[in-house]
């Protein structure tokens, strides 16, 4: 937003909004990360998950700073279509070889099926 000439209240509700997503972790603690990676469906709503929360942390920030409710509400509606190209982006890594993978896991798998 600096660069396309946002305003500081601008760089504040997305930059705390977007922290908002870290409630996510508490998802990627209880269901377990490798149980997530394994499971589509669990993929993708995790995906969600985190999307929709950075997008409730915008609008949640926006209404603190004294924004109108209807306004709080188009930083929802508008990053609706960031949620479909994740899950198209996510659906897509989940197939390639070892990237959607812990990395350290994958690399000692890696080095195990050489020797």
């Amino acid at each position: 937003t600096l660069l396309s000439g946002g305003s500081p209240e601008q760089m504040l509700i997305y930059g705390a909004g977007n922290l908002l997503a870290m409630l996510a972790l508490l998802y990627l603690k209880l269901a377990g990360k490798e149980r997530i990676r394994a499971n589509a469906v669990l993929t993708l709503l995790f995906a969600a998950l985190v999307q929709l929360l950075m997008q409730f942390g915008r609008a949640a920030v926006a209404f603190c700073l004294g924004h109108p409710l209807p306004a709080c509400w188009d930083f929802i509606t508008t990053d609706a279509m960031s949620i479909l190209f994740t899950m198209v982006i996510i659906w897509i890594v989940r197939r390639v070889e070892g990237l959607f993978e812990d990395q350290k896991q994958y690399l000692l798998r890696i080095a195990q099926e050489q020797t």
